[in-house]
């Protein structure tokens, strides 16, 4: 018998009755992965596309931001019941996120690229956001999830 797991590249879909002689009706099309968008809408990343946030150049894995790239990192991820709460988000290029999937941020986040991301957002004062707040917010969920090994 087939392992149904198993697909070849040549095939965009295929059905288990392809693979074994059962009637069986259950379809799997298989979907790339830099296609699909949780949808998030946080403040952070509203303001960056807006442009209300020139000075945010790098996100927090140091990566150079774009308005293609730029993504929403949780830093402590959802499998962690991380929340989408600012003080759990920062700015990511999409390569940097997927990147690190639901990984220990530990293996990702170098402190004194961590320090620069910060260091970006101090001083912003704007009607709806306080760039010294996340920036002290973000550095308090960052060091707890480093010290729980999330």
């Amino acid at each position: 018998m087939i392992n149904p797991c198993i697909k070849s590249p040549e095939m965009d879909s295929f059905t288990i009755n392809d693979l074994e002689e059962q009637p069986l009706i259950k379809t799997y099309t298989v979907i790339p992965v830099q296609n699909i968008s949780f949808g998030y809408k946080n403040i952070l990343k509203t303001l960056w596309l807006k442009d209300m946030l020139p000075q945010v150049t790098k996100g927090i894995y140091g990566g150079e931001l774009t308005k293609k790239t730029v993504s929403l990192e949780h830093v402590l991820c959802h499998m962690h019941q991380g929340k989408t709460t600012l003080a759990n988000l920062a700015l990511s290029t999409v390569e940097n996120n997927n990147a690190r999937g639901n990984r220990p941020l530990k293996y990702f986040l170098d402190p004194d690229k961590f320090i620069e991301y910060i260091n970006q957002f101090k001083g912003i004062k704007l009607d709806n956001f306080d760039g010294d707040k996340y920036a002290e917010d973000l550095t308090k969920t960052v060091l707890t999830v480093l010290r729980e090994g999330k």
